[in-house]
């Protein structure tokens, strides 16, 4: 059988020397082109490390999910729900009915429609702004009270009072804000 240095013909010399010259590229080779990459290696055992620990982390809160169900299922039943945005209409019917409850009107009530919160992608606000005259400290104290009491969703988010003229009752602006939950997109 004959070797390749015998069909090229080659003395042992030439044979030493094309030998030399092919490991001496091989290694100029492996120098350029694979050496540079080898600290790739340990970058890559790294990432490797990391998204295992990212998929275990992930699993674990996969088999979390039904205690959160539950606790979710928990909550829900523990707290009345955020009404739909439809009953926003009514904030100014509930606002008044809760001054004629203490015996008292508005000198003034106007509801602002179209309010976006920009803050929350799950609850638009409505706002109303009242303005009451002749009023005593304890109607406006229990009017207050009345409107943070039991599911409401309405708060206070500027109030102002002074004394009228005659110093014995109050006068004040107070501008009301409701939260409601916003029609699913779907």
């Amino acid at each position: 059988m004959d070797g390749i240095f015998d069909k090229l013909g080659l003395q042992p010399a030439e044979r030493r020397l094309l030998v030399g010259v092919g490991v001496v590229l091989f290694l100029v080779f492996n120098i350029y082109f694979i050496w540079p990459h080898f600290t790739e290696w340990g970058q890559l055992k790294g990432d490797i490390a990391t998204l295992q620990m990212t998929r275990t982390a992930y699993e674990q809160e996969r088999d979390n999910l039904p205690g959160y169900q539950e606790k979710e299922a928990e909550l829900r039943g523990r707290s009345p729900a955020v009404p739909a945005s439809g009953i926003g209409s009514q904030l100014v019917k509930e606002v008044q009915n809760q001054a004629s409850r203490l015996g008292k009107q508005f000198a003034y009530i106007k509801q602002i429609d179209g309010v976006q919160n920009e803050r929350s992608q799950f609850f638009e606000e409505k706002i109303v702004n009242v303005r009451f005259t002749s009023w005593t400290d304890t109607n406006v104290l229990k009017l207050l009270i009345s409107l943070g009491e039991g599911s409401s969703v309405i708060r206070i988010r500027d109030l102002s009072i002074k004394p009228d003229p005659s110093r014995l009752k109050l006068t004040g602006n107070a501008t009301m804000i409701a939260s409601y939950q916003k029609e699913d997109p779907q």
